[in-house]
C-alpha cells in the first residue's frame, strides 16, 4: 500500500499518479485531524515545484502547474501559509 510509504516518511518514486496519492493521503488524514496532513500536502506541494522547474518549455510547464490534483494541492498549500494571492511557481502561467 503505497500510502503506508508515505506516512512513514518515504517516497512514492516510480508509483503512477504519485501527487493524487499525496492529495488523496492527505485529504484522508485531513478528515481525521490527523497532525501529519500539512507535513504530506507540503511533500507533495515541492514535488510538484521540483518537477515543474525541470521543465524548461513553458507551454509544457503551463500543462504541468494546471492539471486539476496540481492546481488543488498547490491552492491548499498556498492556502494554509498564507499565500494564496501569489501564483503558483515563478513558471506558471495561467490558461
Amino acid at each position: 500500500m503505497p500510502y503506508r510509504l508515505l506516512l512513514a516518511g518515504g517516497h512514492l518514486n516510480g508509483a503512477e499518479e504519485t501527487l493524487r496519492i499525496y492529495w488523496t493521503v492527505y485529504q484522508a488524514l485531513m478528515l481525521n485531524a490527523d497532525a501529519r496532513a500539512s507535513a504530506i500536502l507540503a511533500l507533495g506541494y515541492h514535488l510538484i515545484q521540483e518537477r515543474a522547474d525541470r521543465l524548461s518549455d513553458p507551454r509544457q510547464r503551463s500543462i504541468y502547474l494546471n492539471i486539476d490534483v496540481h492546481r488543488q494541492i498547490v491552492a491548499t498549500y498556498q492556502a494554509q501559509i498564507g499565500q494564496s494571492d501569489r501564483p503558483m511557481s515563478s513558471h506558471m502561467s495561467v490558461a
